[in-house]
């Protein structure tokens, strides 16, 4: 493996009219690829592309490596996203991973709480069509 390699690439050199659906049909074919972004702040567009590992990233550095996009435009080139200062030392796969367990922990639970609510109001319901809450009635003589 490469040193230094992310699972995300900086692509940079793009054309100003460059599209995010350009960048992803550009970036589809390569394997593990997981999304990407465009950005246009400033003056030149950029692209980051996330991949499922850096390997996957690397083979995909490797081959577009120097592509253009139009007949006209620059080469584009393409490096290994630099880490964050917190995520450094971290694998940012590992912490996209786990984010999106705990989401999925968050809606597991929000179903779980709903069928408790929805459960406990029909028990309530039952309840009180068992229990005889009406004063018996009184003989019309009395």
């Amino acid at each position: 493996m490469v040193p230094g390699a992310t699972p995300s690439l900086y692509v940079s050199g793009l054309p100003r009219d460059v599209t995010e659906r350009e960048m992803s049909i550009m970036f589809r074919f390569m394997p593990g690829f997981y999304r990407v972004k465009l950005t246009k702040s400033g003056s030149a567009p950029a692209c980051y592309a996330d991949f499922s590992d850096a390997g996957s990233a690397a083979y995909a550095m490797q081959y577009l490596q120097g592509f253009k996009l139009d007949k006209n435009s620059p080469a584009i080139n393409i490096e290994f996203e630099r880490p964050k200062e917190k995520e450094r030392g971290r694998d940012r796969s590992r912490s996209r991973d786990r984010s999106r367990d705990r989401s999925r922990d968050r809606s597991r639970e929000r179903e779980k709480d709903k069928d408790r609510r929805s459960r406990r109001s029909s028990d309530d319901k039952r309840d009180r069509s068992r229990s005889p809450e009406r004063s018996p009635r009184r003989s019309e003589t009395e």
